[in-house]
């Protein structure tokens, strides 16, 4: 999947900022070698989305979930 210059500048200065060897990318600050919940991801999704005013209430069809299957299928 090709990735953006600007999302390899956003990786690399989250791992400066919050450095692990190995484990997943995205983590938890509290356990940090563990993953975020689903949940959790899906909360973060919404709030973002809703801040940015992609997503006008609750079960409109925009979603973390509906982002993922949308990437998934985006051809370049």
């Amino acid at each position: 999947m090709p990735i953006s210059p600007q999302t390899i500048r956003a990786v690399d200065t989250y791992l400066t900022a919050h450095p692990i060897a190995s484990g997943p990318l995205i983590r938890s600050y509290q356990f940090p070698t563990r993953r975020l919940h689903p949940d959790t991801v899906s909360l973060i999704a919404s709030k973002t989305m809703r801040d940015a005013g992609v997503k006008q209430r609750a079960w409109d069809g925009k979603s973390a979930h509906a982002g993922r299957h949308t990437f998934a299928t985006l051809r370049e």
